[in-house]
């Protein structure tokens, strides 16, 4: 879905779904939101603070409610936010989401932990250059200005990196959900056996008791 929204928004860029592109797939993918909701759901998860949507902005924003579930559960807390309707419309829980994301936690798909390793590592990068240059920017002077350019250069490079990772956090995730279904199916079946098989003891031993009682009575 997310990259036929980019085929289908003039505006993307490096693989990447503009404001009005963020808000078309949201405003089609099955979750009904008025327009000021997509405007700050979509802020709050923009990491870069680019005005764009990346695909692992798209994945913190789609699955809210189960990353915000696991986070409440690790740290033990009540859910102070309404998880009632997936998560839409809460705001100001962008920093918990990424936390959470972060948060490998054990018994994971290797392929999925270790793509979400290497996005931290270059999200992590990018954030403290960017911090740096804004630092060299409100001092001023001629640094503050060459600070400026560069910063302005940064926030629209190419992100082919970035995008990489995301598309290896992709696939693992696509890979641990199959595992899941595999895995639930698996254990669906041996429960379904379990089941048949306490039901076909449980009529045998019915049986050998009618069987006795029957004796009895004919004594």
């Amino acid at each position: 879905e997310f990259k036929e929204a980019l085929v289908a928004d003039a505006s993307s860029k490096d693989g990447k779904l503009s404001a009005a592109g963020a808000a078309n797939l949201l405003q089609h993918h099955g979750k009904t939101r008025t327009a000021a909701q997509r405007r700050a759901e979509l802020m709050d998860v923009d990491l870069d603070g680019d005005g764009l949507m990346s695909f692992s902005e798209f994945l913190l924003l789609n699955f809210k409610a189960l990353i915000l579930t696991e986070y409440f559960a690790r740290n033990e807390m009540e859910p102070d936010v309404d998880l009632s309707n997936d998560g839409v419309g809460v705001t100001g829980v962008g920093e918990r989401l990424v936390e959470e994301l972060f948060n490998v936690p054990q018994g994971i798909d290797k392929d999925l932990e270790r793509a979400m390793k290497e996005f931290s590592i270059e999200h992590a990068k990018r954030e403290a250059k960017i911090k740096a240059l804004e630092a060299r920017v409100a001092a001023g002077g001629v640094k503050g200005m060459a600070a400026k350019n560069e910063l302005e250069q940064l926030k629209q490079a190419d992100q082919t990196e970035v995008n990489a990772v995301e598309a290896r956090i992709a696939a693992a995730v696509k890979k641990a959900v199959n595992k899941s279904k595999r895995e639930l199916a698996e254990k669906e079946a041996a429960a379904a056996d379990d089941a048949a098989n306490r039901v076909a003891t449980g009529r045998g031993r019915l049986a050998e008791r009618a069987a006795a009682f029957g004796k009895r009575v004919s004594q």
